[in-house]
């Protein structure tokens, strides 16, 4: 109880900083993994059911996962933990890709079904489009967890 309140005191410090931003990511992007095509099931923090219906909100979430639907971004902002990595899955059903706004950082394109990893090596506030649907656009605020430098 006492991490998830911590984590929410992140959270409305992150919205309190956002506009603010912040770069701090290498040149390399940090980007890892890359896509794939597999249909394996969704990482830990988000639920799917069968019919593919997100119980991720729409708008604000604290996680590690972004999913991108034929109808935009789940959530549209995400509150994420340093150095842990965040995945976007491709629910749609065409190949897409993931471009940060203000970082080197491209992902390969994402198959449907298919995801794409990126670890934040410092806090960072990050925003990013979808290519293939410009107007989808995302944020990920960056905040160190419990116990975090």
């Amino acid at each position: 109880m006492r991490r998830f309140a911590l984590l929410i005191s992140c959270a409305a410090l992150a919205l309190a900083a956002a506009g603010c931003g912040s770069s701090g990511a290498s040149s390399s992007g940090g980007a890892s993994g890359g896509s794939t095509g597999s249909t394996s099931p969704p990482p830990a923090g988000s639920t799917t059911s069968s019919a593919g219906t997100s119980t991720i909100d729409p708008n604000f979430a604290i996680g590690q996962t972004v999913q991108v639907t034929a109808t935009g971004l789940r959530p549209k902002w995400l509150v994420s933990l340093l150095k842990s990595p965040v995945t976007w899955q491709n629910l749609t059903q065409h190949g897409i890709r993931v471009i940060f706004d203000h970082e080197p950082v491209t992902s390969p394109l994402i198959p449907p079904g298919g995801t794409f990893q990126y670890t934040p090596p410092t806090p960072i506030s990050i925003t990013y489009h979808v290519t293939t649907q410009p107007t989808l656009h995302g944020a990920i605020q960056v905040t160190p967890g419990s116990g975090s430098p």
